[in-house]
């Protein structure tokens, strides 16, 4: 369930920018589109640089909920059971994204995958949670070469009392999983 999904061009304040357009949002979203646009607000003091700024006025933002993680054991077993499993759910189109760690290996997938996940890893999972929710900021290409962007989206997060569960990049792409209740 995609609930959000918009591409901010705003120069300076998103705050201003969902105000002018009357954009309403369910109460579900409203923790992180608050510490968002607080972030963004701050911009007008001296702390954030401008090519911060510029690339943050460039994100495109989604926010899901409905994902849920299991971190298993890493071992010669749970390889041939996630190799099933993934092979079970790719032909009825499921995503899983699989991270592999040097002992735990974590599984995301949508909630409903949950407890198929339960049953399939029994006696391997180390860690459960069945109720996460995402948010999906895909940067702009030159974020790469500019420090302190992701600084700066944590932060705002941390500092609202927003948990951060578990956070993932892949080239611009920035996924932040939190607690269902914190979105």
């Amino acid at each position: 369930h995609v609930s959000f999904c918009k591409n901010f061009l705003v120069e300076k304040k998103l705050a201003k920018y969902l105000y002018d357009n009357s954009i309403v949002y369910s109460k579900t979203e409203s923790a992180v589109l608050s510490a968002l646009k607080r972030s963004l607000e701050r911009f007008d003091s001296s702390e954030m640089n401008s090519h911060v700024i510029n690339i943050l006025s460039k994100v495109q933002v989604v926010v899901r909920t409905g994902t849920c993680k299991m971190i298993i054991k890493k071992n010669d077993v749970t390889f041939a059971k996630l190799a099933s499993f993934i092979r079970e759910n790719a032909r009825i189109g499921e995503t899983i994204r699989v991270i592999d760690g040097a002992h735990k290996t974590m599984i995301m997938g949508k909630r409903a995958l949950a407890d198929d996940l339960i049953k399939h890893f029994d006696g391997e999972i180390i860690q459960k949670n069945k109720n996460l929710g995402e948010i999906i900021l895909t940067m702009p290409e030159e974020v790469m070469k500019i420090e302190g962007v992701y600084h700066a989206l944590l932060s705002e997060l941390t500092s609202n009392t927003i948990n951060i569960n578990e956070a993932i990049t892949c080239h611009g792409d920035y996924h932040i999983f939190v607690e269902d209740e914190d979105l």
